[in-house]
C-alpha cells in the first residue's frame, strides 16, 4: 500500500511539474531595443519582442522595468503590432500594452512621432498627413534600424494599436483618408459638446483671430516646419493591417464611408469619463458608422482619457505635475490597464494568433 502511495505521489509530481512547465511557457522573455533616430527619416522608439534572454532591472528614465534589454530575439516569424501614441505622447507611454503583448509572443514597434504639435496653426492638414506618412514608414524603417527583428516579423499578420490622435494615425495609414470638410461639418454643429476637439473652449475674440491667420475651425497645433496644405493625401501605400485596435481614438474626421471601406477586424475601446475625445462623437461614431459590421466594442466604466498611458512613479508624482499621471480619486489605473491589456491580447490572439509549434 505504501509502495502504491509513493508511486501514486510520484505521478502527481510529474502531472503538476509538467503543467506548470507547460503553464510557464506560455509566458515568454520579453525583449526590448530601444531605436535611436538612425535612419534618413530619424525614425526613433522602441521594439518588445519575444526573447531567449533572462530578464533583469534596468534604470530607464525614472522608470524600473524588468525585460531582457538588448536580448536575442526568439528565431520564429511573429505576428506583429505597430503602436500609434496621441499627440505630444512618447513610445514609452505605452510600455505595459507592449510588453503584454510581447510577453505572449509578439513582436510591437512603437515609433516616437515627430512634429506631434497639432493644436492651432494653419498646418493642421500637413501635420496630420505627416503623421500619417510618418506611421506608414514604420515597417520600412524599422528594418534598417533592427535588421535581425525586422526578418522574424511575419508580413501577412500586421496589426495596430492606435490611441487617441494616434486612432487617427492608424486609420490614415490603412487607407482611410481624414477629411476637414467633415470635421468643419461636426464642429458647427457640436462645438460646445465637443469642445476638447473642437474650438468649444476658445472665446470669439480668439476664434476671429485664428479665422485671421487662416487656421482651421479644430483645436490643431503649432510650430511643426511644415507648409499648409488643402488636403490630406495618402503619401505612403496604405498598410494592410489585418486587426486594428482603436483605443480612445479621434475619429470626427472622417465621413462614415471611410470608415466602412477599412477592411480590418476592428476592435473598439470607449473610455467612459473622456472627456478629450467625447462621446458619442468618437470610438461610438467608428462603432455607430460599422452598422451590422462584427467588429468588438467595449466601454470601460470610470476611466478617463489618459488612463490607457502607463503609470509613472509615485516619488515622480511629488516632485512634478504630470497631469497625464493623474488618475480621480478612486480609480486603479494598475487594475486598469491589466484588463484592457488582456482584452487587446485577447483581440489580436483571434484575429492573429501565434503559430503552435507540433508536439
Amino acid at each position: 500500500m505504501k509502495t502504491i502511495n509513493k508511486l501514486f505521489t510520484l505521478l502527481l509530481f510529474f502531472i503538476c511539474t509538467f503543467a506548470n512547465s507547460v503553464l510557464a511557457g506560455q509566458d515568454y522573455s520579453v525583449g526590448f531595443r530601444q531605436i535611436k533616430a538612425q535612419t534618413e527619416n530619424g525614425f526613433s522608439g522602441g521594439v518588445w519582442y519575444p526573447s531567449i534572454d533572462k530578464e533583469f532591472v534596468k534604470k530607464w528614465g525614472p522608470f524600473r522595468p524588468k525585460w531582457a534589454w538588448g536580448g536575442k530575439p526568439i528565431a520564429e516569424k511573429r505576428p506583429t503590432v505597430l503602436l500609434s501614441h496621441g499627440v505630444t505622447g512618447r513610445y514609452r507611454n505605452h510600455r505595459d500594452t507592449a510588453e503584454t503583448l510581447a510577453r505572449n509572443g509578439y513582436i510591437v514597434i512603437i515609433p516616437q512621432h515627430t512634429k506631434d504639435q497639432w493644436v492651432g496653426t494653419d498646418k493642421t492638414i500637413a501635420v496630420v498627413e505627416h503623421r500619417i506618412a510618418e506611421f506608414s514608414r514604420t515597417l520600412k524603417e524599422f528594418a534598417l534600424a533592427e535588421p535581425d527583428i525586422a526578418k522574424l516579423i511575419d508580413k501577412q499578420n500586421i496589426g495596430a494599436i492606435g490611441y487617441s490622435l494616434g486612432g487617427l494615425t492608424v486609420l490614415g495609414s490603412s487607407g482611410a483618408i481624414p477629411n476637414t470638410q467633415y470635421v468643419v461639418e461636426h464642429c458647427l454643429k457640436n462645438e460646445q459638446l465637443d469642445g476638447d476637439f473642437c474650438l468649444g473652449d476658445v472665446s470669439w475674440l480668439e476664434k476671429i483671430w485664428l479665422w485671421f491667420v487662416g487656421t482651421d475651425i479644430v483645436h490643431w497645433y503649432y510650430e511643426t516646419g511644415l507648409t499648409d496644405k488643402e488636403v490630406v493625401t495618402q503619401v505612403e501605400p496604405p498598410i494592410q493591417f489585418k486587426a486594428i485596435a482603436l483605443v480612445a481614438p479621434v475619429a470626427a474626421a472622417y465621413y462614415p464611408k471611410e470608415i466602412k471601406k477599412i477592411n480590418s477586424k476592428l476592435a473598439l475601446f470607449r473610455l467612459e469619463t473622456d472627456q478629450i475625445n467625447r462621446f458619442p462623437f468618437h470610438v461610438d461614431y467608428i462603432h455607430r458608422s460599422l452598422g451590422e459590421r462584427e467588429h468588438f466594442y467595449k466601454v470601460y466604466s470610470d476611466a478617463h482619457h489618459f488612463a490607457f498611458i502607463s503609470p509613472f512613479p509615485e516619488w515622480l508624482l511629488k516632485e512634478e505635475y504630470i497631469p497625464v499621471a493623474i488618475d480621480p480619486e478612486g480609480f486603479d489605473r494598475k487594475a486598469f490597464l491589466q484588463e484592457i491589456n488582456n482584452d487587446i491580447l485577447g483581440f489580436f490572439e483571434e484575429a492573429m494568433p501565434i503559430p503552435k509549434k507540433d508536439g
